[in-house]
């Protein structure tokens, strides 16, 4: 079995390295529970490692334990036994105990409600750290009688970790996603089961479960138990501490899974990320158990090292530069919760401080999951008195309260253009060295005088700068990297942006130019109205100016966009400008302008983000802007639905079958077109896509003006607050119900405001109207990275010229950080060599497989049927080998990734039919070869509707999955194959998955059932219609079953004879001379079964089960027969797993 060698064998002789215990059952089905430690298949929990370990780990301080059997039991029911509550209210409780268990006396010392460790953190030696592998549970009353996780990770006794290993087989071709399926099935979360009212897996043995793993070797993710989607699991890049980097890697070579393990499975980090780095919060309506990922813990134990071996604060000190969107608050939560759990470390006060005040709040609530109150300094009179004190707290600060005088009233542009700085002495708060100081985005606030007053106030505290984007190295043409140096120490770790794109942490980040020519999208129409409207407002303008020449000259845009023309003009010709009328505001605020760039960004947003369920952010230059953009966003959208409802109807286009070229080579069956007659001009009516344009909203979220402010502006913030614009913006669409919320808030149209820590995974677009400047570009793009399920790329659509800006805003960092962030911020015109290299190397795959015309044939370029479906049928065959198959679903999906990426764009153009055909040909495979891992799950909405519209109008629902080998279509289905190779090919993988499938209710039934297929394929190889003739012939043996009487045997007792026989005798059948006497036991076997399993829950009751087992293991041994007797014990544990199986035909009347 190649996923035991190749993938589970491996990984427990990687932990044994790291001297974890193993219980390695082998490949085989486990049939006795004495194996696994467990006294019956049902136990889940190891209660002998539980009691041994967790008595052993509680002493008085003379060394002696002092757990009763009584409280050991209690404890153990309450952190094993919880039936009530949901899979991840369990969780959170039993993670809850495993930090803080009580009993009500230590009855040796007389101690009341003494703590009891579940687990010694401290000292990580002190525990069991045990994996079994084949870890079998019973499932009674399940859709399947068991489930067999492929490892368990024990500690103590107490199930923390589920691995999943999966390899590449016959049956299937994508083994994450199969690993996934089963993780899924085994916590009993699938929804397509619950739907239809069934039960599956156990849940309870994720009750304690820190995180869950999937691994096929060369790719290894770990998710929680709220990993309910795979976009949610994670790999393990790096391995830290550095010490875990030596080792002795089992196949040689270092994979995803070995980087994991080192990485996670050490004891002592395993430990750490229970204690220190696993979390609970609320994800919308849902609530998510989130574990640390790699770049998280690693700058965890850089910090807690620091804190511990430097000398001076400097020493201590340091920046952590992690991407936007890779989760630096929660990185600072796991440094205090580490802190605290450090003796050494725990009586630092921890100040938190930060710039705005949404953050404030977003942080603070963050912080919270340190399991600490939080105490918020309102004042500078507040800051001075409880931050002088030695409490080991935590604080939430914003950086303006080191400031004590008052901000004045001062445009925009003159307070860019003056910038004086405010001198004074802030004073020493608190000289202590045991302060540490941890700013968010601190490149914002630690360069000028707050930042002198906050480092004034704390001389001694150490300093940790934590940022989203690198730290400027030039602002205003003076360097300041050396300044930040001196306050911090230069960087403690980096994550960049490329990085998280890579671990798949957050999504890349793709321009798109509105106002410069660009290769993906000829614009020129939209640019000219643009560029228009700018030039009659300035125009307007200009006749009311004194200097004529100059403006004059302004006026000549040359399709740039305003500030370009104003950032060329003189000092005079500027103020001339603002004195006259005042800033660019005037022109980014005219009607004419804001209605053109409504128009397109709507129909941009209906065409490329609304199919996947996605939403946008508006950023303008100015809140009377902002109102303007509402105002003109909702005109456009009611345009819009007019003119998609003015549409024909689709009209019911039905294809003439292909049939009959009744030559040799018939094509009967071909069924692949070209694109049907559109209704009308424009198309025809999508009902599906006008009931989505309905639901849609926008909404305006700016902060006030003050006591003399405009009246739209308070009507604007008022009904933001009526429709909780904030929170329903984060929300999925509710098309099913668009009254009962305000879930189609699709556009929020902002200024200043949600620029920044603003964290929605559903905004997969930000439409630019404003200039943005040096690192708060960077910081406001970012809001797009967040992931989300169906999202593949982050978008941002400038109508400012933000991307001919974004050199000189990337000018102000190091040249490595610049190279960094230029790769991760890419132009989307980058994404069509993508889409033409991912379409390359699928044809060469079919090419490199002997299918030489496959480019001609997906580009609907064979004008003679027959050789087009030749190629179709060559096409299907060569994706008979798995590894073949499991590359052709992966080159696919890229490729369909693109294409979703650049449609609706004509660059798409050339590849819509080899999408639609390449789509055909996959589903095909999947039927031929009944693989139902493949799925095309991932691709985006646009491309996938493309796809299924071209192959429900060939009469192929891909919903569907394959047609089973007993459906009432199979033989229809296979009939449509017009060569006997290809009906051959279809009922050999329809009778191979069936026999897998089947298996456990009839083993050596359906272990010969494979032999004679084998057999039949060996006998006729390419005598394809005598082949198809047998296959039809075992396709009815495998329908009939075992229904007959057979040499003495009855239909229920045969699949127990035939047992008997292939575990008892060398010849794997019952020889003639003990047939008498085997027919007789298997008799009496089914005797006591009937009798005893007709019980209510009879599976779920282990005295009543072992007393079974013992009557049973009687039978055996009375037979006298020595193959019988001396295999006694599998012979009892198979038919009692054989028994469960078939329970309902062992009691059919």
């Amino acid at each position: 079995m190649s996923e035991y060698h190749f993938v589970e064998k491996p990984f427990l002789d990687q932990l044994k390295q790291l001297d974890w215990d193993i219980i390695d059952q082998g490949p085989a089905f486990p049939t006795d529970p004495a194996k696994s430690l467990r006294s019956n298949f049902r136990e889940i929990f190891l209660r002998d490692k539980f009691f041994e370990y967790v008595r052993k780990i509680n002493t008085t301080e003379d060394g002696q334990t002092w757990l009763t059997d009584k409280q050991l039991e209690e404890v153990y029911e309450d952190v094993s036994g919880r039936t009530t509550g949901s899979l991840i209210e369990i969780n959170e409780a039993v993670q809850q105990l495993l930090y803080r268990t009580q009993v009500d006396e230590n009855e040796l010392t007389g101690e009341q409600y003494p703590n009891v460790q579940l687990i010694d953190f401290q000292n990580p030696l002190n525990n069991n750290f045990l994996a079994i592998n084949q870890f079998r549970i019973d499932t009674p009353g399940c859709v399947k009688s068991c489930i067999i996780p492929d490892i368990v990770l024990f500690v103590n006794g107490i199930p923390l970790v589920v691995v999943e290993a999966k390899d590449i087989n016959q049956i299937e071709s994508n083994p994450m996603y199969e690993a996934f399926r089963q993780l899924m099935r085994y916590s009993g979360q699938r929804q397509g089961t619950h739907d239809a009212g069934l039960r599956e897996g156990e849940p309870k043995l994720f009750h304690a479960n820190q995180f869950i793993i999937r691994t096929c070797g060369d790719h290894c993710e770990f998710g929680t138990v709220t990993s309910t989607e795979e976009e949610y699991f994670y790999p393990w890049r790096d391995i830290y501490p550095e010490k875990y980097r030596t080792y002795e890697k089992p196949l040689g070579k270092e994979r995803q899974q070995e980087l994991l393990i080192q990485g996670m499975l050490p004891k002592e980090t395993l430990l750490d990320i229970v204690r220190s780095c696993t979390v609970f919060m609320d994800v919308g309506k849902t609530r998510a158990k989130i574990v640390c990922r790699y770049q998280q813990y690693r700058a965890m134990l850089k910090i807690i090292a620091r804190l511990r071996k430097g000398d001076t604060p400097m020493e201590r000190s340091g920046v952590i530069w992690h991407t936007q969107g890779s989760g630096k608050s929660l990185s600072m939560v796991f440094v205090i919760r580490k802190l605290r759990m450090c003796d050494d470390l725990k009586d630092f006060k921890v100040c938190l401080i930060n710039d705005r005040r949404d953050l404030e709040q977003q942080l603070g609530e963050t912080a919270t999951l340190s399991g600490e109150k939080v105490t918020y300094i309102t004042s500078t009179k507040d800051l001075k008195e409880k931050l002088a004190t030695d409490t080991s707290n935590l604080n939430m600060i914003m950086v303006h309260k080191f400031n004590e005088a008052q901000n004045k009233d001062v445009p925009d542009y003159l307070d860019d253009a003056l910038d004086i700085p405010q001198y004074e002495n802030f004073g020493v708060v608190n000289s202590s060295e045991r302060i540490l100081l941890m700013i968010d985005e601190a490149h914002r606030s630690q360069a000028g005088d707050l930042g002198d007053n906050l480092f004034e106030a704390f001389p001694q505290a150490t300093r940790l700068a934590f940022t989203g984007t690198p730290l400027i190295a030039v602002k205003d043409g003076q360097i300041v990297g050396q300044k930040t140096a001196k306050r911090f120490g230069g960087y403690i770790d980096k994550y960049k942006l490329q990085d998280a794109v890579d671990d798949g942490a957050t999504v890349q980040i793709l321009y798109e130019g509105k106002t410069a020519d660009s290769a993906i999208d000829k614009k020129h129409e939209f640019d000219t109205k643009v560029d228009d409207a700018a030039r009659k407002h300035i125009e307007s303008q200009l006749r009311k100016a004194e200097n004529v020449a100059a403006l004059k000259r302004m006026a000549k845009r040359d399709a740039k966009p305003f500030d370009d023309l104003v950032k060329e003009r003189t000092a005079e010709e500027i103020l001339a400008l603002k004195q006259k009328w005042g800033t660019t505001g005037d022109i980014l605020e005219a009607d004419e302008r804001i209605e053109a760039i409504a128009e397109d960004l709507v129909d941009h947003y209906i065409e490329n983000i609304l199919p996947n369920g996605f939403k946008a952010q508006v950023v303008c230059t100015s809140k009377m802007a902002a109102i303007k953009y509402k105002e003109f966003i909702d005109k456009a959208l009611a345009a819009r639905l007019a003119f998609e409802e003015a549409k024909p109807p689709k009209s019911v286009y039905v294809r003439e079958p292909e049939s009959s070229l009744h030559a040799e080579g018939s094509t009967e069956g071909l069924m692949i077109a070209a694109e049907s007659p559109a209704s009308s001009e424009f198309g025809s009516r999508d009902d599906e896509l006008c009931k989505q344009i309905r639901l849609l909203q926008s909404v305006v979220v700016i902060s006030g003006d003050g006591t003399n402010e405009a009246a739209v502006i308070t009507a604007a913030r008022k009904h933001a607050r009526e429709v909780s614009a904030v929170d329903n913006f984060k929300r999925a669409f509710n098309y099913d119900d668009p009254e009962k919320a305000n879930t189609g808030i699709a556009f929020l149209i902002v200024c200043d405001m949600l620029l920044t820590g603003f964290d929605a995974p559903v905004e997969q677009v930000m439409y630019i109207d404003k200039k943005v400047k040096n690192h708060n570009l960077l910081q406001t793009i970012a809001r797009v990275n967040r992931i989300a399920k169906g999202k593949s790329r982050g978008f941002i659509v400038d109508y400012i010229g933000l991307s001919n800006h974004l050199k000189d805003a990337l000018s102000i960092y190091a040249s490595e950080d610049q190279k960094d962030l230029e790769e991760s911020l890419q132009n989307i015109s980058v994404e069509l060599p993508v889409l033409q290299d991912r379409y390359r190397r699928l044809i060469n795959l079919f090419v490199d497989n002997g299918v030489k015309n496959i480019e001609d044939f997906v580009e609907q370029k064979i004008s003679n049927r027959t050789d087009e479906f030749a190629a179709l049928e060559k096409a299907i065959e060569c994706m008979e080998d798995i590894k073949q198959r499991s590359n052709f679903e992966v080159y696919f999906k890229k490729f369909m990734q693109s294409m979703d990426i650049i449609l609706p764009n004509a660059a798409a153009n050339p590849y819509k039919i080899p999408v639609k055909r390449f789509g055909y040909i996959f589903v095909r495979v999947r039927d031929r070869y009944k693989d139902d891992t493949l799925t095309i799950s991932g691709a985006g909405e646009k491309v996938k509707k493309l796809i299924d519209e071209h192959l429900i109008s060939l009469g192929i629902n891909p919903k569907i999955p394959p047609v089973e080998l007993f459906s009432s279509q199979f033989i229809q289905e296979v009939e449509k194959n017009t060569s006997p190779k290809a009906k051959a090919s279809e009922m050999e993988h329809a009778i191979r998955k069936h026999c897998k499938v089947k298996f456990d209710e009839d083993p050596a039934f359906y272990a010969k059932l494979s032999e004679k297929l084998e057999a039949l394929i060996k006998q006729h190889k390419d005598n394809w219609d005598q082949l198809v003739g047998d296959l039809f012939g075992l396709r009815g043996e495998a329908e009939a079953g075992r229904k007959e009487e057979i040499e003495g045997v009855s239909a229920e007792a045969a699949p127990f004879y035939d047992l008997v026989g292939q575990l008892a005798f060398t010849e794997k059948s019952v020889p003639s001379d003990c047939a008498d006497t085997v027919k007789q036991l298997v008799s009496d076997v089914i005797d006591h079964l009937q009798s005893n399993i007709d019980i209510i829950d009879f599976w779920n009751r282990p005295t009543e089960v072992s007393r079974l087992r013992g009557e049973l293991s009687d039978l055996m041994l009375a037979t006298g027969v020595d193959q019988v007797i001396e295999n006694a014990d599998k012979l009892v544990a198979e038919i009692t797993q054989l028994a469960k199986n078939r329970e309902r035909d062992i009691l059919k009347p």
